[in-house]
């Protein structure tokens, strides 16, 4: 749906934004920045990825901000982000060679390097918790497991499943590009777009939204 022109200039605007300090202001306990940070992690976690920009405690303030509304957060980090200096560009991650926390293969059952279910509310039981209190969840004995675990000297390779399947030829394999990739962050996106650019837009694009062109392109195979 697409918007009309509105009418009432700069008194609607205003008297807008005093109604929704006001339904904001609806009690005098305020959340803390570090609570959204540590509670809330994995919507953290979206707003920054989809932002395109990593700070935790920004995109928690962005979050308190508005209300919780995920949109809304990502456009206030991307604003933010547009005003910073560009300093530094990462490397490119051999992704074969870090410690994972958690890997799995949906289509695989045995993959190089193992799978590791890690943490994931996949298997948990989809009810409310109507505690109180959940506490900080390290009364399960797990923070004295994880910490008592030493970091181990040899990272266990995991290789990507397109590479093995490359070997075998089971799957086409194409010519490295080694251009610079392009930056929709400082680069306006211009059609047709590079590769690389494509692979930033969809990073950056709503989870959810993601997720659904994954399985709706799963589904095409599935009997």
């Amino acid at each position: 749906m697409a918007y009309v022109a509105v009418s009432g200039g700069k008194e609607a605007i205003e008297e807008s934004i005093k109604l929704l300090d006001y339904y904001k202001s609806g009690s005098d306990k305020d959340i803390e920045i570090e609570a959204i940070e540590s509670k809330l992690s994995l919507l953290v976690d979206r707003v920054m990825s989809e932002a395109g920009l990593y700070s935790r405690t920004y995109a928690a303030l962005a979050l308190r901000q508005c209300e919780g509304a995920v949109e809304e957060a990502v456009f206030l980090l991307r604003a933010y982000r547009s005003t910073l200096t560009r300093n530094y560009y990462t490397n490119t991650v051999d992704t074969g060679g870090i410690r994972v926390v958690r890997r799995i293969s949906a289509a695989f059952k045995d993959i190089a390097g193992g799978q590791m279910l890690g943490a994931t509310y996949d298997y948990t039981h989809r009810l409310i918790d109507f505690s109180a209190d959940r506490g900080s969840g390290k009364d399960t004995g797990m923070d004295h497991h994880l910490l008592s675990k030493q970091t181990p000297s040899i990272i266990t390779p995991c290789p990507r499943v397109s590479d093995e399947l490359k070997k075998e030829g089971l799957i086409d394999e194409y010519e490295r590009d080694e251009k610079d990739p392009y930056d929709i962050t400082t680069k306006l996106l211009e059609y047709p777009a590079q590769r690389s650019a494509r692979l930033q837009t969809l990073s950056r694009a709503d989870t959810g939204f993601i997720s659904d062109i994954a399985y709706s392109a799963l589904s095409g195979f599935v009997q």
